[in-house]
């Protein structure tokens, strides 16, 4: 079957890997308006396989196919099959792979839009994603770059396409290139009654871990955070999905895929009590047993309303995550987090100690931070380096400023000590701002980061992530054999072998269900 759109995605970290919702939110925008949709996943390996990307491409683009759009969000540099998964690459074992715009390089990904074409010259290729944010010139094979929440704005560009209505956009990075801008906050949608509905054609395995989101934005605005939509009012209506929705929703993905766990995409997902309380009674009224999921959660809102301890285990709370950043109280301070961190500290522990081993704790930190020093951080470090740290995972990332993705700090780097300098290691695609302070710069920030994080990996100190807590059960691993063990301690060759089993299942469905001959 030939389809009017067709989307390819994929979603590789470190020994984890669940879909990714964006694709399907839009797949389901598309085909509520009469538009058949086909979502591909694991591109990266479909794309280190020629004559299968070719297979698949000539099967599914025909006379009627619009476009063909990449959800860049989570491509790699690299597919599962070519990861090492080694004791010798600790940094890639601790860290996680490098993360790239195109599914592998954009010398193949140019090849690959050019047989699209020669299958329909008229055929548009459409880009979309967290990349399209990150100030880099796109591949001139792209014919749309659509920035920002697309729920809208995609139907718009499928109607421009089909039917010729209007469509707004400016200038891309080459000539002929269109850049649709002009709702990147998604303000248009009526997100409270949207519903992500998943069809057959999406290959969603019994019992998958699958992402959902019940609100968007977040009510914070700490001054290094780049994400779009920050600061606005907890209870927003236009940001929160009406209850009754995530209900049906709930209750769809459990009769017909038997999903009861669910990696919660929410930026701040424990904004209020009242909210947890209506989604609590949304799983009750949907009949999802042993409901479980991770969750982005705000600690300090936590500690002002304690009933939220006993609350979220009681939900189903698996795996927190916690962006803490730092122990050192000017910086925690000035950032917005208004917790001190001897209070931290004492909350993580009070925390532990209520969840026990039913929540793993990750907890999020950041090296390079105005007032934090070489000398700062090794002192704070010393805490999270005990065996006795309640965090059950413990993630250094450097300080980044992005070009066009500006933070607080990022629009006056002056005023917060910084200033711009080179830097030797850089990225392929390099979006970064190249900072540095009266202390260090950011590749040392880079390196010092990757020094702690494989001690905590060798020291056997850290577990696995909150993230790969949700992707060792997708692939077969119980909670009850996750929640002590050391992430040192797994076999990764057979995790790497239960990875490529669930890729390699996923193309056969697909293959079957289309009639490609593999």
């Amino acid at each position: 079957m030939t389809y009017d759109i067709i989307l390819f995605t994929d979603s590789i970290i470190g020994y984890s890997r669940i879909r990714t919702l964006g694709p399907y939110r839009l797949a389901s925008e598309l085909r509520k308006h009469g538009y058949t949709v086909k979502v591909v996943d694991h591109t990266q390996h479909i794309f280190c396989d020629h004559r299968l990307a070719l297979k698949i491409f000539k099967n599914l683009i025909g006379d009627n196919t619009i476009f063909v759009g990449f959800s860049g969000t989570h491509f790699s540099t690299k597919a599962v099959s070519k990861l090492s998964f080694s004791h010798n690459n600790a940094y890639q074992e601790t860290m996680g792979y490098r993360p790239s715009p195109y599914p592998g390089d954009e010398k193949r990904f140019s090849i690959f839009l050019s047989t699209i074409k020669s299958i329909n010259r008229n055929t548009k290729i459409v880009y979309g994603g967290a990349w399209t944010n990150a100030g880099i010139k796109f591949n001139a094979g792209i014919d749309y770059v659509v920035k920002g929440l697309a729920d809208t704005t995609i139907v718009e560009l499928a109607n421009h396409l089909k039917f010729g209505t209007p469509l707004k956009f400016m200038p891309g990075s080459y000539p002929g290139q269109k850049l649709i801008n002009h709702d990147p906050l998604g303000l248009s949608f009526d997100f409270p009654n949207s519903f992500t509905k998943f069809e057959p054609t999406d290959h969603i395995r019994q019992g998958e871990v699958m992402c959902i989101e019940t609100s968007r934005g977040c009510m914070f605005k700490c001054k290094f955070c780049t994400y779009l939509l920050l600061g606005r009012k907890k209870t927003d209506p236009k940001y929160h999905k009406e209850i009754d929705i995530i209900t049906q929703e709930l209750k769809y993905n459990w009769d017909n895929y038997r999903i009861n766990k669910y990696y919660i995409i929410d930026d701040t997902f424990n904004e209020t009590t009242e909210k947890l309380e209506a989604i609590k009674q949304a799983v009750i009224q949907a009949g999802v047993p042993d409901f479980s999921f991770f969750a982005f959660l705000r600690l300090d809102l936590i500690k002002k309303h304690p009933e939220q301890i006993q609350l979220l285990k009681d939900m189903g709370l698996t795996s927190a995550y916690f962006g803490i950043e730092t122990f050192n109280d000017a910086t925690l301070k000035l950032i917005g987090k208004p917790m001190k961190s001897s209070m931290v500290k004492e909350f993580l522990g009070e925390l532990k100690l209520a969840w026990g081993n039913q929540v793993m704790i990750y907890g999020s930190f950041i090296f390079g931070l105005p007032y934090d020093t070489p000398e700062t951080v090794s002192k704070w470090m010393e805490w999270l380096e005990d065996a006795n740290c309640p965090i059950d995972y413990v993630r250094v990332h450097p300080f980044h400023m992005y070009k066009d993705i500006p933070s607080v700090f990022g629009l006056d780097i002056e005023k917060y000590g910084y200033s711009l300098t080179e830097l030797d290691d850089k990225y392929e695609f390099d979006t970064e701002v190249h900072w540095k302070n009266e202390h260090w710069n950011v590749n040392d920030v880079n390196i010092l980061a990757k020094k702690y994080m494989e001690k905590m990996y060798y020291s056997r100190r850290n577990k696995v992530s909150a993230y790969e807590v949700m992707g060792l059960q997708d692939i077969g691993y119980k909670f009850s054999d996750i929640q002590t063990r050391a992430k040192f301690d797994y076999d990764r060759i057979e995790i790497k072998n239960r990875l490529e089993m669930q890729k390699n299942e996923y193309i056969a469905e697909l293959c079957k269900y289309e009639g490609i001959d593999i």
